[in-house]
């Protein structure tokens, strides 16, 4: 059941970002001017055969798409729209096997798309001869191209293309959709290991070896022993540290610490736990239940060390 739960949102922003896509895609088409394309095609011919050289037919199709071309088309028809903005909306193809080129132009009327291609037409067929068209000196036929499909309107409109734009508005969409359903999508908790505290030892003359290991790698002085409230563990722990050569001694209660610190390595004070202290560090005195919270909270800053039990079992 919770995993059900947890689809129904992702599916829900899933479909909600393709219909915003489909819908803003809707909006962008009716916005869109009607644009409408005309065609013609032109055959590049030496004398009165089409030639063979197609590297001559690139070069003249280069010609087709100049600015030189393009600001001839635009003076001729009077158009108040740039360069630029013209050579986007014609269109120059070769034909890769043949000497043929597709002359194209997009415009918002039938008629002024028609009046593009053929003012285009003409403009090559004048450039051409103008360039080609004398015989060279070495007798070679002359270069023209010649019309031979006469401009026409291709029915419909290339602009705007509803199934295109549905299409993309629906992919933009789906990915948007499938971004928020993961950014909204609930995330596990991280699993939070504890781990259990260290076991310092059984007995007193374990914890204070253990001690004094500790002792080496991070030096502490003062040691408050938890869950000792009559303090004779701690009390044990210092004589077994005192039999290892340890200058060590347990602290009636806190105002004793200061003054037994400056003349022992070690002092260790029996606490309760929730009365623990202010020490260098904090052993938890076992009886085989878990550390309960007033100790966690009652360590006011101390390295808690472990657990040390009583006696082994």
């Amino acid at each position: 059941m919770e995993k059900t739960r947890a689809a129904v949102p992702a599916v829900v922003l899933v479909l909600a970002g393709i219909a915003v896509g489909v819908g803003v895609a809707a909006i962008v088409t009716v916005l869109q001017h009607t644009r409408y394309r005309a065609e013609a095609s032109l055959v590049v011919q030496r004398g009165t055969q089409p030639v063979t050289d197609h590297g001559l037919v690139r070069t003249v199709g280069d010609l087709a798409r100049s600015d030189t071309v393009a600001t001839d088309v635009a003076r001729n028809l009077a158009l108040h729209e740039s360069t630029d903005a013209l050579r986007t909306h014609m269109h120059v193809n070769e034909d890769q096997d043949s000497a043929f080129l597709l002359l194209s132009a997009d415009a918002n009327s039938r008629t002024l798309a028609s009046q593009i291609v053929t003012q285009l037409g003409l403009v090559v067929t004048q450039a051409v001869r103008q360039r080609f068209g004398q015989v060279s000196p070495t007798g070679g036929e002359p270069v023209q191209v010649v019309l031979i499909d006469q401009p026409h309107v291709l029915p419909g409109h290339v602009s705007p293309n509803l199934r295109r734009n549905l299409g993309f508005g629906a992919l933009f969409g789906l990915v948007a959709g499938l971004f928020l359903a993961n950014l909204f999508a609930p995330r596990r908790p991280a699993r939070v290991t504890i781990a259990p505290p260290p076991v310092l030892g059984s007995g007193a003359d374990a914890v204070a070896g253990r001690l004094l290991e500790l002792a080496r790698a991070t030096p502490f002085q003062t040691v408050a022993v938890a869950g000792d409230d009559d303090g004779s563990f701690a009390g044990e722990v210092a004589d077994a540290l005192a039999a290892r050569g340890v200058t060590s001694a347990r602290a009636a209660d806190a105002d004793a610490l200061p003054g037994l610190a400056a003349r022992n390595a070690f002092v260790l004070v029996g606490a309760g736990l929730a009365d623990i202290p202010p020490t260098d560090a904090v052993v938890a005195l076992a009886d085989g239940s878990p550390l309960p919270l007033e100790l966690v909270t009652g360590l006011r800053g101390a390295r808690f060390l472990g657990v040390a039990e009583r006696s082994g079992a």
